[in-house]
């Protein structure tokens, strides 16, 4: 007599089993298929930037779909996390001493993974460092200015997510005036700026203002030096150094 095969569906949990008789092979195959599931495992580690060294004692701020109020959860030693997550979209902010808090828009997918893994990376806070602001230009001889800057951009979103970072605004002449006028400028330009971000929503304890005038060249285009108006431009720049942070946590 002739046998036909036939299938039974046996509903495991996440799985599906398939049941295929094989007659003539005597034996029972099971080939087994993940279900979608939307409930996942995530599992990250947060390390330094530069060195690649794991940070423990990381706290991991999330936020999104299925939950609605921020938890915290915080690495180990191994600067390792983990988390029963559902799919959706979610925040996730990582904030370690010494370093810069950073913030990840993760999406966590609705598929066949059951874990989700990835690595963050933190930058260390370097007092002195210096960062150039970019893409600002201002009036002739005036401290106002109307342009659009990324990098300023970028400066309001960190000082946000580090309420502890204080910056220092520096302001730059090139060596064509007066020397006390290119000083007051460069401070009138630098205080100028120092209000912007307040109104921004930055706090006033986060922002000190300085002008160098043409104290600090990059090249050696000084006072009597004849140079071209590309050498001059270098001179002629917008900064912020990182001076400390509030809660002292520099060593």
């Amino acid at each position: 007599m002739k046998c036909y095969a036939f299938i039974i569906g046996l509903f495991l949990g996440s799985y599906v089993g398939f049941f295929h008789p094989q007659v003539y092979a005597n034996s029972l195959t099971i080939n087994t298929i993940h279900k979608p599931s939307s409930i996942k495992l995530l599992r990250g580690i947060v390390i330094d930037y530069s060195s690649g060294m794991p940070l423990s004692n990381a706290e991991i701020w999330i936020q999104g779909t299925s939950i609605e109020e921020a938890i915290q959860i915080t690495t180990d030693e191994s600067g390792i996390f983990e988390l029963e997550i559902a799919s959706g979209i979610y925040r996730i902010q990582v904030k370690s001493q010494r370093y810069y808090t950073t913030e990840i828009l993760k999406s966590i997918p609705f598929d066949q993974e059951t874990e989700i893994q990835m690595t963050i990376s933190l930058q260390r806070v370097v007092i002195g460092q210096v960062f150039a602001l970019k893409g600002i230009q201002f009036s002739l001889n005036s401290f106002r200015f109307d342009t659009y800057s990324r990098n300023l951009e970028e400066l309001i979103q960190i000082l946000r997510t580090n309420p502890n970072l204080m910056v220092e605004i520096c302001c730059h002449t090139d060596s064509r005036g007066d020397d006390e006028y290119n000083l007051n400028l460069s401070q009138e330009r630098a205080e100028y700026i120092v209000k912007y971000l307040i109104t921004r929503g930055i706090s006033e304890s986060q922002l000190a203002a300085r002008g160098y005038g043409e104290t600090l060249p990059l090249n050696h285009c000084t006072n009597g030096v004849r140079c071209s108006g590309r050498e001059h431009t270098q001179n002629r720049r917008l900064e912020y150094v990182v001076i400390g942070l509030k809660d002292d946590a520099i060593e």
